[in-house]
């Protein structure tokens, strides 16, 4: 049995004398496509093609900085009878965003359609902004929600992007 064991570690520290294996193409992933989700944690990185436009990189691993606008597209969840359907929007307006610009009005439009808007005068954390969703957007195709500030903190020397408000999950519930 030692003899054995020594004869099996000498075949791998000095190789079998066979030539080398030739390279093996992978086989195609058996994961599925990912499909858009009615919930977008910025920090998913399965969402990042649902994140349209105005969102800076991933910071913290948990949240993103926009821009003065941005953009995102959500697959609406599964239909429920007699339920009707909410935008939810959590974020947080830091100390140095007050500090720059006073306070910062979040517009939300959906499919183009304007939603409430909300106006920040102090810092805050955890946002969360609702409105419920018109039925006659109600639907199964995915709905592109656009967001504008009124105004956000331009490039600056320690900085050099646009900074609006710290984006942290958008959703249709």
């Amino acid at each position: 049995m030692l003899r054995l064991l020594f004869v099996f570690a000498a075949l791998l520290f000095f190789g079998c004398g066979t030539t080398p294996l030739e390279p093996v193409e992978a086989a195609p992933s058996a994961e599925p496509p990912v499909l858009p989700l009615s919930v977008v944690h910025v920090a998913d990185p399965r969402v990042v093609d649902q994140l349209v436009e105005g969102f800076h990189h991933l910071e913290g691993g948990a949240w993103r900085w926009t821009k003065q606008r941005f953009s995102v597209r959500l697959e609406p969840p599964p239909p429920v009878p007699f339920h009707s359907l909410t935008f939810e929007f959590v974020f947080t307006v830091p100390e140095s965003t007050i500090a720059a610009l006073g306070s910062v009005t979040v517009n939300v439009s959906l499919e183009g359609v304007a939603l409430d808007s909300m106006t920040i005068s102090e810092p805050r954390e955890n946002i969360v902004f609702t409105s419920d969703v018109p039925s006659r957007l109600i639907g199964t195709k995915p709905l592109l929600a656009e967001f504008s500030l009124d105004k956000a903190m331009p490039p600056s020397e320690q900085d050099g992007r646009e900074l609006g408000i710290v984006a942290i999950s958008i959703a249709l519930r």
